[in-house]
């Protein structure tokens, strides 16, 4: 039961990879396999601190405290996860023009609320240094979820580990994906599964 469940998580946490894969193959942008595997490296170091800090959080903590606590933070997730896909429903796919001249912090924020802006040359390739900022934007719900996993005792490596293969592997079904559909896919009802199925593990977790 535990394994499932994990892999559930793993899955719906890297479920936005599938999504980004879809964006950029719908954009016709091209993430080569050096870029994807670093993007999928990212999501497994920081789940694996998350889960580092995670254990910090609970020392003092009983068992049931623990279950409440990390079924809680995946619970918020959750709702977190199909708020922000609420938000961005029905938005177009619309690649950004001009080239970023430098790098700033600004640019990068623009990657979180926007994940076409990665390509910072507008050369519809994501290169290795671009990937690492669009691994830091993917990476937000894997450090909460890092955080909710090892409260819950989630062995640290096999959920870091399940993390990156579904991740790659999602990232990686996407562009093919993207590339062959219609953008009215996107808005499909498969978006809100990730977000639904965070929260239900959370809370099977607190009233277990």
């Amino acid at each position: 039961m535990e394994l499932l469940t994990i892999l559930l998580l793993a899955a719906a946490v890297s479920f936005d990879s599938l999504a980004i894969g879809m964006t950029y193959g719908m954009a016709k942008i091209v993430i080569p396999i050096l870029p994807r595997i670093m993007l999928s490296a990212i999501s497994f170091v920081t789940i694996l601190s998350a889960m580092f800090i995670g254990d910090l959080l609970i020392i003092n903590m009983t068992p049931k405290g623990a279950e409440l606590f990390g079924g809680g933070i995946l619970v918020l997730l959750g709702l977190y996860s199909l708020w922000r896909t609420y938000q961005q429903s029905d938005q177009p796919v619309e690649l950004p023009q001009e080239p970023v001249q430098e790098v700033s912090v600004i640019t990068v924020m623009r990657v979180f609320k926007d994940p076409l802006e990665a390509d910072y040359d507008r050369s519809m390739t994501i290169s290795l240094f671009e990937s690492v900022f669009l691994g830091l934007a993917l990476a937000f719900d894997s450090f909460a979820a890092g955080i909710g996993a090892s409260v819950l005792n989630f062995p640290r490596l096999f959920t870091s580990g399940a993390v990156m293969a579904f991740s790659l592997v999602f990232l990686s079904l996407g562009l093919l994906l993207g590339a062959k559909i219609d953008a009215a896919v996107k808005g499909a009802f498969l978006k809100w599964i990730p977000g639904a199925i965070i929260v239900l593990i959370g809370l099977i977790k607190i009233s277990v």
